[in-house]
């Protein structure tokens, strides 16, 4: 077992894999993908995460990254216009201590919140 606490390895992995989660996978792109949180804080939560297990930015290519900005940016648009929050969460939790649950392969949380 993981210490995700999955029992193929890391949850996003998996999903990206169409294993266990991959039902939760809402868009595919070349580099990345958007997920609903199993967990969600809100409904609507959404997670942009890289195909690859990268835990951090740094470790993240360019195109990596330009394309978890321009999915979080869609979103955000999709999430207002089927939600109409009052604002929305987005945001990264990086290592153990700033809170991320899932530490080895970094994701964004989008949050629409009423």
């Amino acid at each position: 077992m993981s210490s995700t606490g999955d029992l193929h390895g890391c949850v996003f992995c998996d999903a990206q894999a169409n294993i266990g989660g991959g039902a939760l996978v809402l868009y595919r792109a070349e580099h990345t993908f958007v997920i609903l949180n199993l967990f969600p804080y809100n409904s609507g939560h959404l997670m942009v995460v890289p195909n690859r297990h990268i835990a951090t930015l740094a470790a993240a290519s360019h195109a990596e990254r330009c394309e978890m900005m321009d999915l979080t940016r869609v979103a955000e648009q999709a999430l207002t216009a089927v939600y109409r929050p009052q604002g929305l969460n987005v945001g990264m939790n990086l290592g153990r201590s700033a809170g991320a649950g899932i530490v080895d392969h970094m994701h964004i949380h989008v949050v629409p919140l009423r």
